[in-house]
């Protein structure tokens, strides 16, 4: 009996000595037990376990499950392993910041998943490196109290990404220096994930192709997104859908291009919403941006495109700074303090277009700025509508300015300033302001555009007031006459001021005239104008003053009147044809007083702009309708886009008529254009023939 009893106490021990041993960090990387007692090659199923562990090297497939781990060491996956943790509460118990590290190495692999968290221990923090080649997945999960010192590759910052095709899903990322860092990296995607309380919330360096959607980025104290090109390009990165507020800035770009941000809310950043510097050809679509001390800032950027946003509460609604190519649609700017600021900062600011509606106390205002474009707008109930100071070249169409407190369009020192197609009315609060407000020598056009009153606080500035006239000419029986020659001339008839031929439809439109010239105390005018309206021998002068927009009808009929061809029951044809087609042109045509007419196709190919006349004819009899017609067949090379037209002359008045069709480019049939022997021969024995064919596609 004693015997059996030492035997067994032998066997027992000797299990025993064979357990790992958590507390004193054994390696849990190969063969362990479960909780429930099961044993998994290759992976350490930990249970519930609490366990303290030093230095681990993962060197094959490992599993860490349901267990919280204490690390007083580093966590090294090398590139044979694959380490996953499974709702693991991994804490890093540095005694100094950057103790100790969690590095994936090139080839090795780590997933973290299903309410994983990994944090700092205590007050320190501790570095996380995914290196180049490696394979790295975070989803439901959780990361705190990474990174502290920002400088070179930001690889100190925290979890820093030199990986590519990273997936990070519903986590969350605060109280790091940065949330996520990606350097050297590319196509990751970060989705519904709340990153908070960081120095930077996402930070791209030199990478591109990433996508960031339905994330909530807020109260990280420097940038909620960081996307740079300090060590190489970070271009065509996406973020959508997010919530991007109360960071120090939004999102920064900054030397990077093709960038997209769209349906997100940017909001109450402390400085701005959106901050692009030295930076080409970024999107910024269907966002709300508000609350921000800038909405959007540009510095050195190029064809920033921002469209269809809703700006609102901003000190600055959108600044432009020293940016060129800049286009700004189909916005709305409600109640900011500035809504849209460009200037000459450091640089030429140029090439601005503006369209958008603003509600807010101050307009638009361009600062030394050039060529920029301002159209289809609404600005009402601002202080002052457009303000223009020390810029040029710019132009203002389609806007509505009214409403506006002290003056709808201000310019100091401005010059070569057009608005055209728009109405200025409303906006002043007292007699001291007016609608338009000219200073320092500045020169404003206006081109059918209506207006109140202006002033003008120097005589060195000019206001030149032109207005559209349309003309319409049609011979006595009131056909268009096209190919008529329609001359404008001051009252005097001294000179002609514009010569212009009618088109098809016998109209000559948008035919600029001026009303008068104005400056502080003289006003200069132009009107009335003589309008002369000619064709072979016939013609029509008329005198008319031009204070709007005019339209102008002018019969042929001097010295007597005169009927022209008419044309009728015109044939119709495809938008398009294949080759090897036959298409017939027709039409009918009389004359009211029986003049012979002449008549003339013409085949266009509209691609090689190569018009040619294919046929010519005379008509007799013409008092009684007749129909004419061409058929054209187009070959195997036809293919291109054509226009054929005919036009009936009676000496005086053209009339014409034309289809417009494309043919199809199609594979055509070879053609035998010779061959030998001739068919039917008749050979004696012993003959030798050679068989030759010559053949075309």
């Amino acid at each position: 009996m004693g015997k059996k009893l030492i035997i067994m106490v032998c066997i027992a021990a000797m299990i025993m000595t064979n357990l790992p041993d958590w507390s004193a960090g054994a390696d849990v990387s190969g063969t362990a037990p479960s909780e429930a007692g099961d044993t998994v090659v290759g992976n350490a199923r930990l249970g519930s376990k609490e366990i303290i562990m030093g230095d681990r090297f993962i060197e094959n497939e490992t599993l860490w499950n349901d267990t919280v781990i204490t690390l007083n060491g580093n966590l090294t996956v090398n590139e044979t392993g694959s380490l996953t943790l499974d709702n693991v509460t991994l804490l890093m118990n540095c005694s100094f910041n950057g103790e100790y590290h969690i590095k994936v190495q090139s080839g090795g692999e780590m997933y973290i998943l299903n309410n994983s968290n990994i944090s700092s221990a205590n007050e320190y923090r501790y570095l996380f490196w995914v290196r180049n080649d490696s394979k790295f997945e975070m989803r439901d999960s959780e990361l705190h109290g990474c990174g502290y010192e920002w400088g070179g590759t930001m690889d100190l910052a925290g979890l820093w990404i030199n990986t590519n095709d990273t997936i990070f899903e519903n986590d969350i990322f605060s109280n790091n220096g940065g949330g996520i860092i990606f350097y050297q990296s590319h196509n990751n995607i970060i989705t519904n994930t709340n990153i908070t309380n960081n120095d930077v919330g996402i930070s791209l360096d030199a990478s591109s192709n990433n996508s960031i959607s339905n994330c909530n980025i807020y109260s990280n104290d420097w940038q909620g997104i960081f996307i740079s090109s300090a060590y190489g390009l970070s271009n065509n990165n996406i973020i959508r859908n997010s919530n991007i507020s109360n960071n120090n800035n939004g999102v920064v770009l900054g030397m990077t291009s093709n960038n997209t941000i769209s349906n997100c809310t940017i909001s109450s950043n402390n400085n701005t919403g959106i901050y692009i510097e030295d930076s080409s050809n970024n999107e910024i679509i269907d966002c709300n941006i508000s609350d921000n001390n800038a909405g959007i800032h540009m510095l050195h950027s190029t064809g920033t495109s921002v469209k269809d946003c809703n700006f609102s509460n901003n000190t600055y609604g959108t600044v432009v700074d020293s940016s060129s190519d800049t286009t700004i649609t189909e916005c709305d700017y409600i109640s900011n303090g500035n809504t849209v600021y460009s200037r000459d900062w450091d640089g030429l600011c140029d090439r601005l277009s503006i369209n958008v509606t603003v509600l807010s106390p101050a307009g638009i205002t361009c600062w030394k700025s050039s060529d920029t474009e301002i159209s289809d707008c609404v600005i009402f109930e601002n202080e002052k509508g457009i303000c223009l100071q020390n810029s040029s070249n710019t132009n203002i169409s389609d806007t509505v300015i009214s409403s506006n407190n002290e003056t709808g369009i201000y310019l100091v020192s401005s010059s070569n300033t057009l608005i055209v197609n728009s109405n200025i009315s409303g906006n002043y609060s007292n007699p001291d302001y007016h609608d338009i407000s000219l200073s320092s020598d500045s020169h404003l056009n206006l081109l059918n555009t209506t207006f109140t009153n202006v002033s003008f606080a120097d005589n060195a500035s000019t206001l030149n007031v032109s207005w559209y006239l349309n003309v319409n000419v049609l011979w006595n029986n009131s056909i268009p006459a096209e190919y008529a020659n329609v001359s404008i001339q001051d009252f005097n008839c001294t000179f002609d001021l514009i010569n212009r031929t009618t088109d098809k439809l016998g109209w000559v439109r948008n035919i600029v005239v001026q009303e008068y010239t104005q400056n502080h105390t003289n006003t200069t005018y132009f009107i009335p104008y003589n309008v002369n309206a000619s064709q072979m021998a016939f013609w029509n002068l008329t005198s008319i003053p031009i204070t709007n927009t005019t339209e102008l009808l002018l019969y042929l009929n001097q010295p007597f009147p005169h009927n022209a061809p008419v044309i009728s029951n015109i044939s119709t044809v495809l938008p398009e044809y294949d080759e090897d087609t036959t298409v017939e042109f027709k039409f009918n045509v009389f004359h009211p007083d029986n003049l012979t007419l002449t008549y003339r196709w013409y085949l266009n190919n509209t691609d090689t702009f190569n018009e040619t006349e294919v046929k010519n004819d005379t008509l007799e009899n013409t008092n009684i309708t007749q129909e004419i017609n061409w058929v054209h067949w187009f070959d195997f090379a036809s293919h291109g886009n054509y226009t054929v037209k005919v036009e009936v002359f009676d000496g005086n008045a053209t009339v014409s008529c034309e289809w417009v069709f494309t043919i199809n480019n199609i594979n055509g049939r070879p053609e035998i254009e010779y061959y030998y022997p001739p068919k039917n021969i008749i050979l004696g024995n012993h003959s030798r023939v050679i068989f030759n064919v010559t053949a075309s596609d």
